[in-house]
């Protein structure tokens, strides 16, 4: 440090020299350093102004191209867009084509397998009129299920018969009876309860003898028959038909008959 304090190592010196080559040199040195740095601050100016000027050139471009991709965005938007929706449609397309062609190749299957099925129907219906030519059925399907079905017709013809049969056995106790009871199984007053027990007992007499008259049916009342008419044959009542009470069941024995008070007037 060249500068000293009140009380530093130079004493009362502001200033001390240094030794050494004089830095300025001569007059004519300083002039030629001059001189080379005016020529280089020259240069120096020159190659700025031509960094201004590309520069500036440069900054133009950018704000001409920014301009241009401000102005075309839209339309690469809408680019873009329409690309989108052709690579939809191509995929769509491509799956459309796929499908078909797993159905045709489907259809083409099922195709020659009814052609096989085809051809094996023309031979067996050629054998069939072969066959029905030499007095035979058509094949041994077509001969099982005719036995089938006239096995069946016949099962209910049988069926048809006997519940034609079961139905006269079950009416001609009730005859039995009303030509007992007109006979002279009760008069009007009997309640028609007597010219029942006569029918049941004639019933059971006249079908001991003949087994197409045995029945095990509930006998019937007659007191709902009109008596006037030589055949009995009881009234259509409709929905107000009388009818026999229903037995009662285990569960009435725990019910007790009410005692009836007396009534003090």
């Amino acid at each position: 440090s060249g500068w000293g304090g009140g009380g530093g190592g130079c004493g009362d010196k502001k200033w001390r020299e240094l030794g050494g080559r004089e830095f300025y040199g001569t007059k004519e040195e300083m002039e030629k350093k001059k001189e080379a740095l005016s020529v280089r601050l020259q240069r120096s100016e020159e190659k700025l102004l031509e960094q201004s000027l590309v520069h500036d050139e440069v900054c133009k471009l950018a704000e001409r191209a920014a301009g241009e991709v401000e102005a075309n965005r839209a339309d690469a938007m809408a680019v873009c867009q329409s690309v989108t929706a052709m690579r939809q449609k191509i995929a769509d397309v491509t799956k459309k084509m796929m499908a078909q062609v797993a159905e045709l190749s489907i259809a083409q299957a099922s195709a020659s397998k009814l052609r096989g099925e085809k051809r094996t129907l023309e031979e067996q219906l050629v054998e069939a009129h072969e066959r029905v030519d030499k007095g035979q059925a058509p094949s041994d399907v077509v001969e099982k299920e005719w036995y089938a079905q006239e096995r069946a017709r016949l099962e209910a013809e049988k069926r048809r018969a006997a519940r034609t049969l079961a139905q006269a056995n079950e009416f001609t106790p009730y005859l039995n009876t009303a030509k007992a009871a007109g006979g002279g199984g009760g008069g009007p007053g009997s309640g028609g309860v007597a010219g029942a027990g006569a029918g049941a007992g004639a019933g059971a007499g006249a079908g001991a003898g003949d087994p197409a008259l045995r029945t095990t049916a509930l006998q019937r009342a007659n007191a709902y028959m009109p008596e006037e008419e030589e055949l009995q044959i009881p009234r259509p009542y409709g929905k107000f038909a009388p009818f026999a009470p229903q037995e009662t069941g285990s569960t009435m024995r725990h019910m007790r008959k009410p005692e009836p008070k007396p009534v003090d007037l």
